[in-house]
């Protein structure tokens, strides 16, 4: 009987070592099986058999198991599975214990050589918990199950106690007997003592009602009468034991025929669209069609439907759809039970980058439907239904293809024209003023003096003087409104005629000079004009006067007759004596015009000073001379001498902030673009600049806004705005923007996603080679199922960017090439 003990104490060691594995980490694969077991809520009631160990003072190893002690038990159970983590069950056991001290090397202990032989009684109501189920979650088709269990209860037991060397009974508890008396309340006046279970349980599912199962419980008492011993806090205060047992359980009464729509949720079908999740712009859309098969659908039941995209950092649950039977009441959409039946589920939730490795999953719930079932019923109300059903997970896409953000952020940048100009028309002016009715020339008379006067003479042949082409030099002569029409006309040319002569006599005397540093030619040509009184010239006076018959005045000079304003403005004089001293000496003139032509600097000696002797230029010459040179860092220098010579100039800022960002240093055009703003607020080069330095730096909202005011002032915003519909999933929209482009790999991203792949494809072909451009390609390839376009574009983009490894590895674009040996041997 020993071995056979020993036997049963070993196969359930092994049992809990080998099968505890498979039952944690071996059974969340979806293996579809003849049948499913039973689930909660129902009724069980089953058999067990096994092992039992006593733990008290008398036991060899104390709290360890000894093989010599073994003994067998039998029990019953009965209970209910309320849901599929929580049960609650009574149990009744029968069985024998034992116990003995006689290790010569314990001889000095007081119990040595002491043995109990007893047996116990025992019942408890437990509690139980589905540990696989709270840990991995549900899988209809699982087998194996752990569970823990704890509860409460009583334990009547008998026990005597004797002398193992001699064979004495010293003692007995719990029996009829002349040495121990009747001393027990229990069954048949055993002893009753508190008990309190607690184990671990597996069970493995042979059918749709049956489980085998494996438990071991310790059963923890409030005395230390097993033994008839008391050890007190030196060995074992309160006594114990085990019970290591085999059982067979038998599931009934389940609440609803919820579990057939289980066991053939898999004849369900169920299509999303996309296959691959694709987000546009910052949504993703999911449209989901379901096909119920006939006599599948219970007229009693309901149906919550609930997708949740998962993914490694979490998980998004999408809206939720209810359906019900046909015998459920309310306005959810109702499925037929003889015909099956079919529905559409559609919804947009917002895209977050966490989602680009995601799965599409969806966990339905039946459930008997104890009351009206409506469109806006919640999906976590249905798992609290008391007969409630998880049909099982099924995986419904996976997600999420994310390429249209993956715009190329080379917004173009925007200088603003250098304003240089070659053979720059330059004009010299100046009056000569004469006496009333005179044109002799007198440079001591009058207005002559002033030094207003004087300042225009000194400066009138600087131009001449410096070598410029003279262009024309012209004279126009003029009178004063008060003397006789033709007088004037006649005297007014002759004032030009003479000051003519004034420029003849000094074009002489600077050709004479030999010291002069430049030859003034000889074939100046000097036109005349005498253009009479000076009506408009005597009325913008007076109008700018503070004379209080100003209107009086005007009035006369806006008669028609000239012969009576004549009139007019003599009697005038006489009696404004003003008129003659400030309003009139001022048109009795000749005005003096020198055109000539700057000379200009040749390109070449316009780009050697530039970045030799920048200080000799003007701005403007700076600015043009960065206009001279294809090398960016050639440009940089000029650009940067220019604003250190200029710093108020801000295009010469503007201007070098664009080949800053040109060369990758996108802080230092950052700066270069403030200051610019700051400089000249609402320039739409500049707003526009700024607006490329956000869309580099990813804030594309901003530089949104930036582009659309940077159009406003005028600037051509069609490339900008168009690279940044394309986040937004406006794809055709974006296409019509960039209409202008061609060979552009921002254009062939739009064209693609917006579905025209041959266009995409002609566009970059021809767009300069880079690892976007050859990954775009390679997304292509996959796109049209051209394997070697794929395959050889990828292998380009990886060799230019090997980060491009790793994120195509997780792109979904490639999903269906994830598999095939030549994508493997690229990422992996």
């Amino acid at each position: 009987m020993k071995k056979m003990y020993r036997f049963i104490q070993k196969a359930a060691l092994l049992a809990f070592i080998g099968v505890l594995p498979l039952a944690l980490f071996g059974q969340n694969e979806n293996k579809k099986s003849s049948y499913t077991p039973m689930e909660a809520p129902h009724w069980y009631i089953g058999v067990q058999g096994g092992v039992s160990q006593l733990y008290g003072d008398i036991s060899k190893y104390r709290i360890m198991p000894d093989k010599d002690n073994w003994n067998f038990g039998f029990g019953g159970l009965f209970g209910r599975q309320f849901t599929p983590f929580f049960g609650l069950r009574g149990t009744l056991a029968y069985g024998n214990y034992s116990g003995q001290e006689d290790r010569a090397e314990y001889s000095y202990l007081p119990y040595y050589d002491l043995k109990v032989e007893g047996s116990y009684i025992d019942y408890s109501l437990q509690m139980t918990f589905d540990l696989d189920r709270l840990i991995f979650g549900y899988n209809p088709d699982r087998k194996f199950g752990v569970y823990g269990l704890a509860g409460i209860g009583n334990t009547h037991y008998r026990v005597r106690q004797y002398r193992l060397s001699t064979g004495e009974l010293l003692g007995t508890r719990g029996l009829n007997t002349e040495n121990g008396g009747g001393d027990g309340k229990g069954f048949d006046n055993r002893c009753l003592i508190g008990m309190i279970p607690a184990g671990l349980g597996i069970n493995y599912s042979i059918a749709e009602r049956f489980d085998l199962t494996l438990e071991s419980v310790f059963r923890f008492t409030d005395s230390e009468g097993m033994d008839l011993y008391k050890g007190g806090a030196e060995e074992i205060k309160n006594d114990f034991y085990n019970t290591t047992t085999l059982g067979l359980v038998y599931k009934f009464g389940q609440a609803s025929n919820l579990n057939k729509m289980q066991k053939d949720f898999d004849k369900v079908k169920i299509k999303t669209t996309p296959a691959v999740l694709e987000t546009r712009g910052d949504s993703i859309d999911v449209t989901i069609r379901g096909t119920f098969p006939p006599e599948y659908f219970n007229k009693k039941a309901a149906f919550c439907f609930q997708p949740v995209l998962k993914y490694a950092t979490g998980e998004t649950k999408l809206k939720c759809l209810v359906l019900r039977g046909e015998n459920v009441q309310g306005d959810a959409p109702v499925i037929s039970y003889k015909n099956g039946g079919t529905f559409t589920y559609k919804t947009t939730i917002p895209y977050s980058p966490e989602m680009n490795v995601s799965e599409l999953v969806v966990s339905p719930v039946a459930f008997i439907a104890e009351g009206p079932v409506g469109k806006t019923t919640k999906c976590e109300d249905c798992t609290k239904a008391k007969k409630s059903l998880v049909l099982g997970e099924r995986k419904l896409a996976d997600g999420v293809i994310h390429t249209c953000k993956r715009i190329a952020a080379t917004p173009k940048s925007l200088t603003v024209p250098h304003g240089y100009v070659r053979d720059i028309v330059v004009t010299r002016e100046a009056n000569i003023y004469y006496p009333k009715n005179l044109y002799s020339v007198n440079f001591n008379f009058g207005l002559n003096k002033d030094e207003a006067s004087k300042k225009a003479w000194s400066g009138l042949y600087d131009h001449i003087k410096a070598g410029y082409k003279i262009k024309d030099i012209s004279i126009n002569g003029w009178a004063s409104p008060e003397g006789e029409e033709t007088f004037n006309e006649n005297l007014s040319g002759n004032r030009a005629e003479a000051a003519k002569k004034v420029l003849n006599t000094d074009f002489d005397k600077m050709r004479k000079d030999k010291k002069a540093p430049v030859a003034v030619p000889t074939d100046i040509t000097i036109t005349t004009q005498g253009n009479g009184p000076d009506w408009n010239g005597f009325m913008k006076l007076v109008e700018a006067s503070d004379l209080k018959e100003k209107r009086t005045i005007l009035n006369i000079v806006n008669m028609a007759d000239p012969k009576k304003k004549e009139q007019e403005i003599r009697n005038m004089i006489l009696i404004y004596p003003q008129l003659e001293k400030d309003f009139l000496p001022p048109l009795r003139r000749a005005e003096i015009v020198i055109t000539a032509i700057e000379p200009s600097k040749t390109d070449a000696e316009i780009l050697s000073l530039a970045t030799t002797e920048p200080e000799k230029l003007t701005d403007k010459e700076l600015l043009y001379a960065a206009t001279l040179t294809q090398d960016l860092k050639t440009q940089q220098k000029i650009y940067r001498s220019a604003t250190q010579l200029y710093p108020n100039n801000w295009k010469a800022f503007n201007n070098a902030g664009v080949i800053e960002m040109k060369l990758g240093n996108i802080n230092e055009a950052g700066a270069d673009f403030e200051k610019a703003n700051n400089l000249a607020p609402d320039q739409a080069e500049v707003v526009n600049n700024l607006g490329a330095i956000a869309m580099v730096k990813g804030d594309n909202q901003k530089a949104k806004q930036l582009f659309e005011k940077a159009k406003k002032l005028g600037a051509n915003e069609n490339y900008n705005l168009g690279v940044l519909m394309i986040p937004e999933g406006k794809y055709s929209e974006a296409v019509a923007s960039m209409r202008g482009e061609k060979c552009d790999y921002n254009l062939a991203l739009a064209l693609m996603l917006s579905g025209n792949n041959g266009e995409a494809n002609k566009a970059l072909e021809c767009a300069e080679k880079n690892a976007q451009v050859y990954y775009l390609t390679a997304v292509l390839g996959a796109r049209t199922g051209n394997t070697t376009m794929m395959v050889d574009n990828l292998q380009m983009a990886i060799q230019a960017d090997s980060k491009l490894k790793q994120e195509a590895k997780n792109d979904r674009e490639f999903i269906k090439y994830a598999d095939t040996p030549e994508f493997k041997k690229l990422v992996e």
